[in-house]
């Protein structure tokens, strides 16, 4: 009998996990290992077999595999999910409650992915864990500080696709990464406190590099 070939994306927690499982089994087999970070796709084959990738494109593409086991982080496992798919892969999902049917799971998955993406830009972007201070309230401030400097980044990512004329007629609204908003934020305080000071300087060379400075 011919055996399942299966692929696993992120070769963390998820080698010990799946590794000595799959491997145990008579009709399925663990063929690639994928891991951006090469040593430990590497440590994964070298434990089990297999091939390695360190590209997603790539490795989804590998000949001959039947299904993938995504265990990458959260917040890549909808964008690899439709790689997948596009790939003609099966793909699992895993879920506790077994009563709910996969309409429900893919539901309750894709609600869970909005949060997952909030914290994620949150803690890379804007400072979510770096608070300093251990009493409560204070904590409470600074999450609802982050909290503000997120929705006022989503404001300003919104006005910029009205501007273009975007996403009027589209229900998933898709907005720049944080990243590029934070410019677009550098870029209006910059520009606003530009105007407050050639409004209110006497100083002419000063207004006058101002004023080139915002032309340019």
């Amino acid at each position: 009998m011919k055996k399942i070939r299966l692929c696993i994306a992120g070769c963390g927690a998820s080698v010990t996990m799946f590794g000595p499982a799959l491997n145990s089994l008579d009709d399925a087999e663990v063929a690639v290992w994928m891991d951006p970070l090469r040593e430990k796709a590497e440590k994964a084959a070298d434990a089990y077999g297999g091939a390695i990738y360190t590209d997603y494109t790539d490795f989804i593409r590998h000949d001959g595999l039947d299904a993938v086991i995504i265990a990458s982080p959260i917040w890549l496992h909808l964008p690899q999910v439709r790689e997948a798919a596009a790939a003609g892969k099966h793909i699992a999902i895993v879920t506790n409650n077994l009563r709910a049917s996969m309409k429900t799971i893919v539901a309750d998955y894709l609600k869970r992915w909005s949060i997952e993406m909030l914290i994620k830009d949150e803690k890379q972007h804007l400072g979510l864990g770096d608070y300093r201070v251990k009493r409560y309230r204070a904590v409470v401030r600074h999450l609802h500080l982050v909290d503000c400097a997120y929705a006022c980044l989503t404001h300003i990512g919104i006005k910029a696709q009205c501007a273009k004329g975007q996403n009027k007629s589209k229900k998933v609204l898709r907005l720049e990464p944080i990243s590029k908003l934070k410019d677009r934020m550098r870029r209006i305080v910059w520009q606003e406190n530009a105007r407050d000071v050639i409004k209110y300087s006497h100083e002419k060379p000063v207004i006058q590099r101002l004023e080139k400075l915002l032309a340019a």
